[in-house]
């Protein structure tokens, strides 16, 4: 469907296929040196926002729809996922239009929202050089990169449905702290999370998050602190473009062999 899609909006039958599976399988490669920007084209960028977003999405989800039921809203990790997307994209507007775009809120949103959903989805298609953006922008980008998608689906990292255990558990911890008496279930929806399985989360979450730390330590040896960040996450993630050097309108060809060997074990883990 994406392939006939792109087709429809101006892409050889060659880029179309290659961009709808990259699209879908979140892997970002284009076929073009400056990816979805050498087109210049909404209609095309819409498309990849709209199939970047639900190829991050849980396919069961997908497969129920399909089968007559429309689970989605239902779904607590998709709900989670909707917002903190939607959040995400607004914010980043806000800041384009301000600090970028002044006179063109249009031109701000679309960026905004093809960047957000680009590296949210772990996609890494681009669109505008958001190396350019302020840092609260990148911010945003980098907490999106180590996010990811849902559980389930073509996204890489850490995945929203264990942030999300993660953030109840955390709450939890805190009513539990302010009331010890009190008997506090965790649940994802209607759903009870059984204290093993909220163990494995919290100990994913936090070796992800250990991994990127230490990973990014390596780099940093090599070159500075925003790059070394950024680079991590993407490779980590599995998103592709970073910051300064590791950015959008950039390659990994000029980091040293020894930051290369850890952004290979990085995309291996």
């Amino acid at each position: 469907v994406l392939t006939l899609l792109l087709r429809a909006g101006g892409m050889s039958w060659f880029d179309a296929t290659c961009h709808a599976f990259a699209a879908v399988a979140t892997g970002g490669f284009s076929t073009q040196s400056t990816s979805v920007a050498a087109y210049s084209s909404l209609y095309i960028e819409i498309c990849l926002i709209v199939f970047m977003f639900l190829s991050a999405t849980n396919f069961a989800l997908h497969y129920r729809a399909l089968h007559g039921r429309w689970p989605y809203a239902k779904d607590a990790e998709f709900r989670f996922y909707f917002f903190y997307w939607l959040i995400s994209c607004l914010l980043l507007t806000l800041i384009v239009w301000r600090s970028i775009h002044p006179d063109n809120l249009a031109h701000a949103a679309r960026d905004a929202f093809f960047s957000g959903t680009s590296l949210l989805t772990t996609t890494g298609f681009w669109t505008a050089d958001f190396d350019l953006w302020p840092a609260s922008a990148k911010i945003i980008l980098v907490l999106a990169m180590l996010v990811g998608g849902c559980a389930g689906s073509t996204a890489g990292a850490i995945k929203q449905v264990r942030v999300l255990v993660v953030l109840k558990r955390i709450v939890r911890g805190i009513w539990q702290f302010m009331h010890p008496q009190a008997v506090l279930p965790l649940k994802l929806g209607r759903q009870h999370i059984e204290p093993t399985v909220a163990d494995h989360i919290s100990t994913y979450f936090g070796l992800y998050l250990l991994v990127f730390a230490l990973a990014s330590l390596g780099v940093s040896c090599f070159t500075d602190g925003e790059t070394a960040l950024s680079a991590v996450a993407a490779t980590l993630g599995g998103v592709g473009p970073g910051f300064s050097v590791a950015g959008a309108m950039e390659t990994y060809a000029p980091f040293a062999a020894p930051a290369k060997v850890i952004f290979i074990l990085c995309m291996l883990m």
